[in-house]
């Protein structure tokens, strides 16, 4: 089957993905989320198809994964610092001794 019939047949995919000399992957992607109250939503079902192809844009392969299959990523937290006044407790508080008070000339 070809990339054009699989597109005619399921429709755009979710995302896809280009992988050098090898041909491109579909992936069709559909999620239940459910919310309770003032917690935060929990995703409940995934199901996700992939279909890969050659460089002929020929189906090669396919298959279907689930909630179970995914793995959970840390994202990069990290910030760059930047230059800057960054002041402690103590430099806060005694900052202002010997300085003039507010309304004196």
């Amino acid at each position: 089957m070809s990339k054009t019939e699989v597109e005619a047949i399921l429709g755009s995919p979710s995302t896809t993905a280009t992988i050098n000399k090898s041909g491109d992957s579909y992936y069709y992607i559909s999620s239940k989320i459910e919310t309770q109250g003032f917690m935060d939503p929990k995703e409940t079902e995934r199901n996700i198809f992939a279909i890969r192809f050659d460089q002929y844009d020929q189906v090669q392969s396919f298959a279907q994964y689930g909630i179970q299959d995914g793995q959970i990523i840390n994202m990069n937290s990290r910030k760059t610092p930047t230059r800057g006044r960054e002041l402690t407790i103590l430099k806060q508080l005694f900052s202002n001794i010997g300085g003039k008070l507010p309304g004196s000339k």
